[in-house]
């Protein structure tokens, strides 16, 4: 089962999160809105932008069984990191990405669709059933859930599933800045970093490096050799990571290889006029209820919880007028099934909804 939880304390970033909407939503003035285009962006472009050190700080997570830590890159990191980026200097606007870094909102629309900052809706993921999914994270920002879904597959034992945990973001630059560096701190803060730290310890040449302890502040040196060990864990715990930019319109449903096992989304129903699209997805990446039938076998005594697609939300985003009741509607005027599996009503009401399609 699935828990979301939610009220992520980040006083390091001063992301200045609003407790009652993501942030709100800057005005685009005299500017062409620009719907971005489906992209792949390669894992091997990802690791070759990799800084040369990772500076990362713990991220708690309230569980009713104990909080759940991660290490997530810390924001003024990822800043300096692009202050410092000189390979892509002439290819993209460097004043303008630090400008989104550095506002007030992190919604522009068109432009930008947020991403680089955590937002108050992330993922306790409870399910011990990961190995041989394909798992698809909509909006995946920071992505916590994925994150944690990558370290609890690294602490355990390789197997011969393959498992394909598959990323979309509207901006390209998520993935660079944070949604790589996050997965490579859950590899060096899991079980399957420890023969290349042994073999990094044991060089008398080498700096110490730090220990594999998510619970604490660290800077992780980025080495060639690193790179390599991360690469290899992922071959050998049959991972494929894949990254997909642009618009949720754009989106090529055959490209990515079909439908998925678990479909995850979470703070993306906050404008109506994007909702759309973002269900449009949601549906053609989510297998039928007719086809989870036909692919099951009696015999495996399994059903339709097999696949799960869950949308983690407030029920009101109070300043940009989307919602629960809003997106529900929109749902079900698809012919989708909406189940409430978990509601908050103290504080900030929140829900988690599971969707089904005919």
């Amino acid at each position: 089962m699935f828990k979301f939880d939610f009220d992520i304390d980040d006083p390091a970033d001063n992301l200045d999160i609003s407790v009652s909407a993501p942030a709100a939503r800057a005005t685009v003035k005299d500017a062409e809105i620009n719907q971005d285009p489906f992209v792949e962006v390669s894992l091997q472009h990802l690791v070759d932008c990799l800084p040369s050190l990772i500076s990362c700080s713990p991220l708690s997570i309230p569980s009713s069984g104990g909080d759940v830590i991660l290490a997530r890159r810390d924001l003024f990191d990822a800043r300096f990191q692009l202050i410092n980026d000189e390979v892509n200097d002439e290819q993209r606007d460097i004043s303008s990405t630090l400008g989104f870094l550095n506002a007030p909102s992190d919604l522009v629309e068109g432009i930008y669709e947020g991403g680089l900052k955590t937002w108050e809706c992330s993922l306790d993921i409870k399910s011990p059933v990961f190995e041989g999914r394909r798992i698809f994270e909509v909006g995946c920002g920071t992505a916590v859930p994925s994150v944690y879904i990558l370290q609890k597959l690294f602490s355990g034992l390789p197997h011969g599933k393959e498992t394909q945990l598959h990323l979309q973001d509207y901006n390209a630059m998520v993935f660079e800045l944070l949604t790589l560096p996050n997965f490579i701190l859950a590899w060096y803060m899991s079980p399957a970093s420890k023969a290349y730290r042994d073999m990094a310890t044991a060089n008398p040449d080498e700096t110490p490096l730090p220990p594999a302890d998510a619970s604490i502040h660290a800077e992780i040196p980025i080495t060639l050799e690193l790179k390599t060990a991360f690469l290899s864990s992922l071959d050998a715990y049959a991972i494929q990571l894949r990254f997909f930019s642009g618009s949720w319109s754009s989106f090529d449903f055959h490209q990515s290889g079909g439908a998925y096992d678990i479909v995850l989304t979470s703070e993306t129903i906050y404008c109506m006029d994007s909702v759309g699209s973002l269900i449009d997805l949601l549906q053609s990446v989510s297998p039928t209820v007719d086809s989870l039938a036909s692919r099951l076998s009696i015999s495996d005594g399994e059903d339709s919880s097999t696949f799960l697609c869950l949308v983690a939300a407030k029920i009101f985003y109070f300043g940009v007028g989307g919602g629960v009741t809003n997106f529900v509607e929109a749902v079900e005027e698809k012919e989708g099934r909406v189940e409430t599996v978990w509601e908050q009503k103290v504080g900030v009401g929140r829900k988690i909804l599971r969707i089904q399609w005919p």
